[in-house]
């Protein structure tokens, strides 16, 4: 049964993230990475995860900063600010998500990991070291 190669050293950001998702990126990954835990597999769903976690943290900016009511028209209308929305919907999708990788507590019960080849730099100096020996 083929198995995903598991990075030895956390990948850089892609570069299409935005920055917030890039500050979680870098954050969750070099942990997942040390529990051996992150694929190349992984990357597109942790990049989706990066995604939503990051907006709803510039979401929380956002409302921090302008507040959670926007007023519109002549009358200065009261509307509740669209990043109550975006913030509500990117943490549904983050917790979703979030699970898939084990971030949540009860979700880390269910997870299993199998032994895997480690890919990159570091695993061609281990297979050299292990011909040497």
């Amino acid at each position: 049964e083929p198995k995903p190669d598991i990075f030895e050293f956390s990948p850089p950001p892609p570069d299409n993230l935005t920055d917030y998702g890039k500050k979680v990126w870098v954050e969750i990954v070099p942990q997942l990475v040390s529990l051996q835990i992150f694929s190349n597999i992984d990357k597109k769903a942790m990049f989706n995860y990066c995604m939503e976690q990051g907006l709803y943290e510039q979401a929380c900016d956002e409302l921090k900063e302008k507040g959670y009511v926007d007023y519109f028209g002549k009358n200065d209308y009261p509307m509740p600010s669209p990043w109550v929305a975006i913030r509500n919907k990117a943490l549904v999708n983050a917790t979703r998500i979030s699970t898939e990788f084990g971030l949540t507590p009860s979700s880390r019960t269910r997870i299993s990991v199998g032994a895997s080849k480690p890919v990159g730099k570091r695993a061609a100096i281990i297979d050299k070291l292990k011909k040497k020996a």
